[in-house]
């Protein structure tokens, strides 16, 4: 089976959630992606983990708290919460796919 294109995706997206929700959820997605890349930027790092790309900061991102600074805590906040947010959603997703096969199934008997 192919993968669904993007803009497929997208469309399948605005029809389900509507015009308003659908720019609400995009403008809400934008502004967690900036958040991070602000943060990201913004926080400083502990003396022992110098010169950082994004996959090493998970790796020192347990030293973040220990600074005390917002921007520092947040950080650890946004990089943890993301893979969950993630995983929850396409979890959503999938067991909202189950739930219509096991629908179109019932319809057809």
């Amino acid at each position: 089976m192919a993968a669904p294109r993007p803009i497929l995706s997208l469309y399948r997206n605005y029809r389900e959630f509507g015009p308003v929700r659908f720019a609400i959820f995009a403008i809400m997605i934008l502004a967690w992606v900036v958040a991070g890349v602000y943060l990201y930027r913004t926080a400083n790092y502990p003396a022992r983990c110098p010169g950082l790309n994004f996959v090493d900061a998970y790796g020192c991102s347990f030293e973040l708290p220990t600074t005390r600074g917002w921007r520092e805590s947040g950080l650890f906040v946004w990089l943890w919460s993301t893979p969950i947010l993630i995983i929850l959603e396409m979890m959503r997703r999938s067991s909202k796919k189950e739930e219509q096969i096991r629908e179109r199934r019932r319809r057809g008997r």
